[in-house]
Parts: C-alpha cells; structure tokens; sequence
C-alpha cells in the first residue's frame, strides 16, 4: 500500500518522506499505468465455463482492465455485431478474433446454423486459442 500525499504537497518541496521510508519523489514518479485500477468491471453475463474458457455479453471499454487481466489469445463474436474500440484493444493486446456471426436462439424451434455452430466449436476446443473468451450481445442466448 502506497500513500500518496497531497498533489501540492508533490508541486512544492519533493524532498520529503513518507511512512516506510518511500520519498514523494518515488510517488511522484510512478506512471499513472503502473497503477492498477480500484475496480474491474467484466462483460455482462460474464463467466467461467471451464478452465480457460468464458463466455460473456459484448464487452465495453469499461471492462477491458478485467479482459486484460485473462491474458486472451481469442475472442469468438457470435453476437454479428462489431465494435471499432474492441476491435482496437484485440489489436493493441495481441488477441485473435473470430467473427462468427449466429442468430440468436431465444425460441425452441429456432434452429442455429450447424456451420457456424461447429466452427465456434472447434475454435473453443481447441486449446491453442486458450483463454478464449465467447461473447454474444447480451450473453444469455446464444
């Protein structure tokens, strides 16, 4: 736990100790991203479905702290819908995607395409693409 003291206290004299020893010079310093944020938000319905495999809605710029955190190699899109920002942090944090757009199935008669279904499969199967993270719109009916 670091303390951090008053931001006048860091503009006047940076001289000065803390507890344990730590300056306001180390404090001040330190980047503003080397500091963890107070709070990870996942996607919606996020979740675990087995070991390096989750699944979730379409994931927003407020959960990317979290998303970093898995250390993804993919994401499967099944949603067919795309976002330009997650796009963007796929590209920036090395994840491959897969966009593999389906029909949400919400009815009982409503059949999902057999092509698509298996190619989601076999990307989730296979263990090169672990962690893999599913996502759908919402995340609760595909």
């Amino acid at each position: 736990l670091v303390m951090v003291p008053p931001p006048e206290t860091l503009l006047g004299a940076t001289s000065g100790m803390m507890e344990g020893g730590v300056s306001y010079r180390d404090v001040a310093s330190v980047s503003h991203d080397a500091i963890p944020p107070l709070v990870m938000v996942p996607p919606p319905n996020f979740a675990m479905v087995d070991k390096g495999v989750y699944r979730s809605g379409f994931p927003n710029n407020r959960n990317f702290d979290f998303l970093k955190t898995l250390r993804l190699r993919s994401v499967v899109n099944v949603s067919g819908e795309k976002s330009a920002e997650f796009v963007q942090f796929c590209k920036q944090e090395g994840i491959v995607m897969a966009e593999l757009g389906m029909i949400g199935n919400r009815e009982p008669f409503v059949s999902i395409d057999t092509k698509v279904l298996r190619a989601a499969l076999a990307h989730i199967r296979d263990p090169d693409h672990h962690p893999v993270l599913l996502h759908c719109s919402k995340g609760k009916h595909r």
